[in-house]
C-alpha cells in the first residue's frame, strides 16, 4: 500500500465506492494510470477506504483523479473526498512546497466545480489548484480546510478489489479506427480506379 500518495474515503459503501471508480477507470481508460486502481478497507472502520494506484499518476492527473472522484458524473463526495501526496519539483507548484505534504479536496465554497483546493502540512492557508484555465496555483484569504492526515498503519487495511478500465472501449477504439482505415483505402482505390 502506497501511503506516500493515496484518496481517503470515509464514509461510503464499497458498492458506490466500486461504481465510481470504475467511471473514472473507463473514463480515462486511454491512459496508463487507471489500470489496477486498488481500493483497501480498514478493517478497524466502517466504510472507510483508501485508493492506491499501481501505476501513480503525476500530480496533474492525481488532481483530476481527486475532482473526478468527489464531483463525478453522478455523485458528489465533494467534502468527502482527500487525497494526500508529497510536493517534488516536477509539480508545478511554487518551489517553497518542495518535499512538503499536501491535503487535496474540494471545497463547499468551490462555484466552479472544477478546482481543487489544498491544505499544506506546515502552512495556515488554503490555496485553489485549478486546472480549467492552465496551471493555478492562488492562495486564499480563508481557510476551508486544515491540513490533517491521520497516521496509517497498512495491517490494519486489506486490498479487496483491483480495477481496470474496462477492456471493450480499447476495442471499439481499435474497431472504429479499422473502419477509419477501411473507408480511406477504399475511397482511395476508387480515386485510382477512375
Amino acid at each position: 500500500m502506497n501511503l506516500e500518495k493515496y484518496i481517503l474515503f470515509p464514509r461510503i459503501e464499497i458498492i458506490e465506492l466500486e461504481k465510481i471508480i470504475q467511471e473514472m477507470a473507463d473514463l480515462y481508460y486511454d491512459v496508463e494510470y487507471t489500470s489496477g486502481i486498488e481500493i483497501y478497507t480498514s478493517k478497524t472502520k466502517t466504510n472507510f477506504y483508501i485508493i492506491n494506484f499501481s501505476q501513480v499518476p503525476d500530480f496533474e492527473r492525481f488532481k483530476y483523479f481527486v475532482n473526478y472522484i468527489a464531483w463525478g458524473e453522478n455523485h458528489a463526495l465533494k467534502n468527502e473526498v482527500k487525497g494526500y501526496w508529497t510536493i517534488n519539483e516536477n509539480d508545478e507548484v511554487p518551489s517553497k512546497h518542495i518535499n512538503e505534504r499536501i491535503m487535496l479536496f474540494v471545497s463547499e465554497l468551490d462555484e466552479d466545480g472544477d478546482n481543487v483546493y489544498a491544505a499544506f502540512e506546515n502552512n495556515s492557508k488554503n490555496f485553489k489548484l485549478g486546472f480549467a484555465i492552465g496551471h493555478e496555483y492562488e492562495p486564499l484569504n480563508i481557510t476551508d480546510k486544515e491540513f490533517v492526515e491521520a497516521p496509517i498503519n497498512p495491517n490494519d487495511f486489506s486490498l479487496i478489489k483491483t480495477i481496470n478500465p474496462n477492456p471493450e472501449l480499447k476495442k471499439k477504439e481499435l474497431n472504429s479506427g479499422c473502419s477509419l482505415l477501411f473507408i480511406i483505402i477504399a475511397f482511395l482505390s476508387c480515386c485510382l480506379y477512375f
